[in-house]
């Protein structure tokens, strides 16, 4: 009688830690990939911004070839590619001429930051 009360308790173990390790499994299971989405989002809409960067500065570049008189750096400060880069720039524009420059060494720089490359 012993025996078998004994083993009842076992099997009532056993049982409650499978549901318990079920339980705790059923959780740790979504919230996992929860957080690997979350690191592949991130990291989808990081690049997306760097290769925006790269096509505004690209764009102001052309434009600066061609010799466009209306094409100055202050009408590309209030461009969404500018205004989204500006936060992440680390020092200051000294002149028309660095510019360009400046934001390629910079959008290259957070591209390494971001671990991108």
């Amino acid at each position: 009688m012993i025996r078998t009360l004994h083993a009842m308790t076992d099997a009532i173990w056993v049982a409650l830690i499978g549901v318990i390790a079920g339980a705790v499994g059923s959780l740790a299971a979504p919230w996992a990939q929860w957080g690997i989405e979350k690191r592949r989002e991130r990291l989808t809409h990081r690049r997306a911004l760097v290769s925006t960067w790269r096509a505004g500065l690209s764009s102001w570049e052309m434009a600066l070839r061609r010799g466009d008189e209306h094409e100055h750096f202050a009408s590309y400060m209030t461009t969404e590619w500018y205004l989204s880069l500006q936060p992440h720039v680390a020092g200051q524009l000294a002149s028309a001429q660095d510019v360009t420059d400046f934001l390629a060494d910079e959008i290259s720089r957070v591209e390494r930051e971001w671990d991108l490359t």
